[in-house]
């Protein structure tokens, strides 16, 4: 072999000369960065306890919101029926006695607020629903 050409121990045939030197130890830095990227994020960086906390805090987090969810579920007609019935009633009730005149001190914006409290509260029921599903 001539003297600018040589073959790398433990290298495949494929690498020779001075360029295939340096290819051959770049592809073996990778390597080895590659294996240490794989064994720093397997443990994470947290000792097994942490990691074991971690894992049981997702599963509660998968787990619990299910008979949450159920719960709002099947009392949602309920909720609905009742939040936007006193929010319509509220200020049917308001328009009417504001207007008619038979209550002169009647509490008009108490009654037109409590109505939109109550249309307030069926969308945040509703946001809360989204939030568990």
């Amino acid at each position: 072999m001539p003297p600018f050409v040589t073959v790398l121990a433990g290298a495949p045939s494929g690498y020779t000369g001075r360029e295939g030197a340096s290819e051959f130890a770049r592809s073996q830095e990778i390597v080895v960065m590659k294996a240490a990227n794989v064994r720093s994020t397997a443990v994470g960086g947290r000792s097994v306890a942490a990691n074991l906390a971690w894992g049981f805090f997702q599963l509660a987090w998968h787990i619990v919101p299910l008979p949450i969810l159920a719960f709002l579920i099947i009392i949602e007609p309920v909720v609905r029926l009742v939040l936007w019935s006193a929010a319509f009633l509220g200020t049917l009730t308001a328009f009417l006695f504001e207007f008619s005149g038979a209550a002169p001190n009647f509490p008009f914006w108490l009654m037109i607020s409590v109505s939109i409290g109550c249309m307030l509260l069926l969308g945040a029921y509703y946001a809360l629903l989204r939030f568990f599903s």
